[in-house]
């Protein structure tokens, strides 16, 4: 009996072992959500070293509203370098070691610190450089820097460039690690596979470093509801919680909030069907969670080829793009994350028809916040016609918008515009506070247009000039990442029918 009695408690201990691990499996496949949002605090990396003008991510591992400071000064300045709600700093001009801080918005205890030591930068001499081909042709991919580094000592700048569209013109799942510091100009690594191909998707890095891919279409040209997670640490991708519905051609923002605002796009299959029902939705991702949730009311306008650009109020700054009928559009909204709850979340700002002669809607431009005190943003060519390829709608003309007085600034004079008409182009902010337009769409005249070899610069007075060198290879489609080394990396694109595995480097 009274080995009977022992057996009862070994199995009554077995059974109360094995209840409390269970509970705990389930707590903690409820933290995270597949998000894996972390709430320890802590800046990573504690230490960097960034060429003076360049950029580096900061990371920090919690999912509540974070305030950025350098030097205790919140946003930082001129003299210490720029902070963005994001974490994404901008080194001086000058030389020196500076203290960047992340602190609670909500209990104001300091969550991190770390230092960026800003060394001096060389400037630009050779133009565009050969990299080492990529494993895969890709066009309408996205390019993303990450926030971690193999030396303390030297800024390191790798890219995750995933999915786009194959050699074989259909959506890939192959990405792949391009790495600066490896053999003479860097070199591009396979990392396996996403879970789902997808083209025309975005990605977007989270505040704790891991890399949020959303939408897209698939090899079938079906469009995707479905997200996925890149971890750098494990460099691998996993699923996470799918969107309310397929989208693509979207656009996904990191908001200070550590949350993501994933807006509009389009729910037709495509490519071309860009004439079709563009997407008034928009939905939140919070990485605590892993999971979507609506936005509260939809755009004010529905869109998709547009911008979404965060501005230092914390806003987004939602510009141009085609609509329903794949009309184009000259305006503009805002999205207030403080207003989600209480009121409209998107509500309109300034129209971008300043200019009647020379302005008009537009899709396939870019936004580029620039280096001043306001946080200027320069929205630079696009197409103002219903045809993506070579024709005769692609823009010579750029805008700027005044985040503080809420208004455009349009390019009426030939000395304020670009060299060149071109869409389907990217944009990169360079080291010396220009902005660097490569590629895309189309020419020195209104008449004709091809895929462009051609590069400017926008300089923040006000003007545009031809770049010195100009691509080694023409393409459109494609990816310009501005790296911690003052940089700028050119990934695959498209010439036509041709899809690219060439890379370049802007040095």
């Amino acid at each position: 009996m009274m080995r009977s009695g022992a057996n009862k408690l070994t199995v009554g201990a077995r059974l109360s072992a094995l209840l409390t691990l269970l509970i705990l499996i389930l707590s903690l496949s409820a933290c995270g959500g597949g998000g894996g949002g972390g709430g320890g605090g802590g800046i990573s990396p504690a230490n960097v070293t960034v060429a003076s003008g360049a950029s580096f991510p900061f990371t920090v591992g919690t999912n509540q509203e974070v305030v950025w400071k350098v030097n205790g000064v919140t946003g930082g300045s001129a003299t210490d370098g720029r902070i963005d709600l994001t974490g994404m700093y901008t080194a001086p001009s000058t030389t020196g070691v500076v203290t960047v801080t992340a602190v609670s918005k909500s209990s104001q205890a300091v969550l991190g610190t770390a230092t960026a030591t800003i060394v001096p930068f060389g400037g630009y001499t050779v133009g565009f450089q050969n990299l080492s081909s990529m494993r895969n042709a890709r066009s309408n991919h996205t390019a993303t820097l990450l926030p971690t580094t193999v030396s303390l000592a030297v800024p390191t700048g790798y890219t995750l460039a995933a999915g786009g569209i194959g050699s074989n013109g259909a959506a890939i799942d192959k990405a792949e690690l391009f790495n600066p510091a490896a053999r003479a100009f860097g070199h591009f690594s396979s990392i396996g596979t996403m879970t789902k191909p997808r083209a025309y998707h975005a990605a977007t890095r989270l505040q704790n470093g891991r890399i949020l891919i959303t939408g897209g279409i698939d090899n079938n040209n079906t469009p995707l509801a479905s997200a996925e997670i890149y971890d750098p640490a494990s460099r691998s991708f996993t699923a996470t919680g799918s969107m309310s519905t397929g989208r693509w051609m979207h656009t996904a923002t990191l908001l200070a909030n550590g949350k993501v605002l994933v807006a509009g796009g389009i729910n037709d299959p495509g490519p071309g069907t860009e004439g079709g029902a563009a997407l008034g939705s928009a939905e939140l991702y919070d990485p605590a969670t892993g999971t979507f949730t609506a936005v509260f009311q939809g755009m004010i306008n529905p869109r998709y080829y547009h911008t979404a650009t965060l501005l230092r109020t914390g806003k987004v700054l939602l510009a141009g793009g085609r609509g329903t009928g794949g009309q184009i559009l000259p305006d503009a909204e805002l999205y207030d994350p403080a207003a989600a709850s209480i009121s409209a979340s998107f509500t309109a700002t300034a129209s971008m028809m300043v200019a009647p002669a020379v302005d008009s809607g537009r899709w396939q431009h870019t936004a580029t916040v620039l280096n001043d005190a306001d946080g200027t943003v320069i929205l630079a060519g696009g197409n103002a016609g219903t045809q993506a390829g070579p024709g005769a709608n692609h823009l010579f003309s750029a805008q700027s918008y005044d985040p503080v007085l809420a208004t455009f600034t349009s390019s009426i004079s030939t000395t304020n515009q670009l060299t060149e008409s071109r869409s389907h182009h990217a944009a990169a902010m360079l080291a010396t506070g220009e902005v660097l337009l490569t590629g895309g769409i189309g020419g020195p005249s209104t008449s004709l247009s091809d895929f462009l070899l051609s590069a400017e610069l926008y300089n923040p007075a006000g003007s545009f000039a031809v770049s010195p060198n100009a691509m080694n290879f023409a393409r459109a489609n494609h990816t310009a990442t501005a790296l911690p080394n003052g940089k700028v990396v050119i990934i695959g694109g498209n010439n036509g029918g041709l899809f690219l595995k060439s890379a370049e480097l802007y040095q």
